[in-house]
């Protein structure tokens, strides 16, 4: 089960769903780390974390939320689709009312859409 700092973000590594304590960003992935666990000095270097370092394996949980989000997305871009088409479909309908209110070379270019 993931955990999550106060702040949102995804916790990773160290095993505590402590809310408090500062949090630092891998250089090279969205995991955020809590700096105590990570043992290093604030204002240093970029962190990289152990996953990236070793060879960067996502974790079996992780590929399971990208697979879930790029379902989710998959979905909304469908949705977005279709609510294009309606509306489309709608100004084409409806071209008559709403010329004296919508200027024409906005009309023309909503209906392409």
């Amino acid at each position: 089960r993931a955990r999550f700092h106060a702040s949102g973000h995804l916790l990773q590594g160290c095993g505590q769903a402590d809310e408090a304590g500062d949090l630092v960003k891998c250089g090279s992935c969205p995991r955020r780390f809590h700096r105590e666990c990570t043992k290093i000095p604030s204002g240093g270097a970029a962190f990289i974390c152990p996953f990236c370092r070793d060879g960067g394996e996502a974790t079996h949980e992780e590929k399971g939320n990208a697979k879930e989000a790029k379902a989710i997305v998959a979905k909304v871009r469908a949705a977005h689709a279709q609510i294009r088409l309606r509306s489309c479909n709608f100004y084409k309908k409806e071209k008559k009312c709403l010329r004296p209110f919508v200027p024409k070379d906005r009309l023309n270019k909503l209906m392409m859409q």
